[in-house]
Formats: C-alpha cells, structure tokens, sequence
C-alpha cells in the first residue's frame, strides 16, 4: 500500500527489502536514536529488523498494525505505523521516528496528519493516540502541531537506555478531526 502525502512524501508499507536501509539508518545514527527507541539496542544486523518486518506482515490484512517507511524525494528517512490497535474499541496509536537528517523539516508532522486521517477515514477508528517521553522535546511538537489534545501523563511508561521516563499521552477523537 502506498499513500502520497504530497509532491515529495510518500508512505509505502514495510516490505522484507527495506530491512537494510532500516538497519543501517539506526545503526548509523545509534548513539542519538537510542535515546528514544528502546528497541535500538537490541538490533545488531539487518536480520533483527526482518524479525519485526515479518511480525508486522504476519498480521492478516484486516487488523495489521500497517507500518510504512517515510520515503522524502525517493529517499528512506523514518518510519511511521500504528501499534496497539484495539478494533473493538475503535483505536489505536502512531508510532513513529526520523533519522536526523530529516528532523526540522515538517516531514514528521505531515506523515502523522495523513496517517491520522487515514486511521479514522480508512479504517474507522473512533480515537488515535501518541505517546512519547516527555522529555522527548520533537516528539511532542508533532502531537502539538497536529492538534492532538495532551491527556495526561503515563509515569514511569517507557524504559529507555537512561531508565523508565514518563509518557505525555495525547489523542484525537474521530469528530475532532472532521470538524
């Protein structure tokens, strides 16, 4: 699956082949994506990244926690996908992160706008949330500059390379979005 976001952005669903330059975009930046991705220290090739690729895809079609690579111009730069989806209750959250090169470019907060949308619009979901650390300054300005409401706070919600940090929780209703 593919959706265009605009004339340069573009998100594609995971596939086996991106397992490389997935790889080698989080080891290549190791030091400053560990500190927002616990997961980061527990990939040591490119056959770790097929692990999750493949829980992802195992998933049946109709209630995939879909992840697509952000490609910028043709150009991998991030990762985004919903995780913890609940279709009973209609919700679920994006996940989401960038290499460096791309932060500050509004790439994150237009990946995150249109995948909202497509949540509510593609797959009726009533609620969408983002979690991130509260500390995690990026992060949050994306759930800000998409007009998510901050509910609160999840102490002690992730442990990261430095210990469990607290989680700012933000969400937006399906009516919020359509108004």
């Amino acid at each position: 699956m593919t959706i265009r976001v605009d004339d340069d952005l573009l998100l594609r669903s995971i596939t086996e082949e991106d397992a490389d330059v997935i790889y080698r975009s989080l080891d290549e930046n190791r030091e400053i994506m560990r500190r927002w991705l616990p997961f980061v220290d527990e990939l040591h090739s490119s056959d770790d990244e097929l692990v999750f690729i493949h829980s992802v895809l195992a998933q049946p079609e109709e209630v995939r926690c879909h992840s697509f690579v952000i490609l910028d111009c043709g150009t991998f730069c991030g990762l985004i996908g919903f995780v913890n989806a609940d279709f009973n209750n209609k919700k679920t959250e994006i996940g989401y992160w960038l290499v460096p090169d791309a932060w500050h470019k509004g790439i994150m907060t237009k990946a995150v706008k249109c995948l909202t949308g497509w949540a509510f619009d593609k797959w009726g979901m009533n609620r969408v949330q983002i979690k991130c650390a509260v500390k995690n300054v990026e992060s949050n300005s994306v759930a800000c500059r998409c007009e998510y409401v901050l509910e609160g706070t999840e102490r002690a919600g992730e442990l990261l390379s430095d210990g469990f940090a607290d989680l700012n929780v933000y969400s937006m209703l399906a009516e919020e979005f359509r108004q």
